[in-house]
């Protein structure tokens, strides 16, 4: 069977991230791209534009202090959505982290445009950004937010471990 070409696009866009090649991310979003990241914690909120989106990206990269790994546990497509089941895990003072995540992803035209994500236990995923954000050095210039002063939260029912 052959995968769809939105999966085909989610991987390329998690490859991108991975390496840090903002410039190839860039070219899987469009440029109105709305992204909305649940929880209280200071990366949470909206992000509109591709300019929003890569800095909410370097941001959560350097929060994790380049320890943050995300392990594809499922991605199902259809000609219009994408949706990830993930594992994500980063090191905070020497001990690992792991979590589990999901991310409904809305595709016009063969690019991302709208990004959620959903998390099983909203308040435990606040506890590790907040864990991890206290053991990283101050950034000498920290990333731009482009958050709107919407807040969300969300709730869902726990998602099976790939572990």
């Amino acid at each position: 069977m052959l995968e769809h070409p939105n999966v085909a696009l989610w991987r390329n866009v998690h490859q991108a991230f991975s390496r840090g090649d903002l410039e190839t991310l860039r070219t899987h979003f469009t440029e109105d791209v709305v992204c909305r990241i649940g929880g209280s914690h200071p990366l949470s909120g909206e992000r509109t534009g591709i300019g929003g989106l890569l800095a909410y990206m370097q941001a959560l990269t350097e929060m994790a202090g380049g320890t943050l790994r995300l392990e594809p546990h499922e991605v199902m497509a259809t000609d219009e959505h994408i949706v990830a089941l993930v594992r994500l895990s980063a090191t905070s003072e020497g001990r690992p982290l792991h979590w589990n995540a999901a991310a409904i992803y809305h595709v016009r035209d063969g690019k991302i445009s709208q990004i959620e994500t959903i998390s099983p236990d909203q308040v435990a995923i606040d506890e590790i950004y907040y864990r991890l954000l206290a053991s990283r050095p101050p950034s000498p210039s920290p990333a731009p937010r482009h958050v709107s002063s919407r807040r969300m939260t969300h709730r869902a029912g726990r998602l099976a471990s790939s572990r």
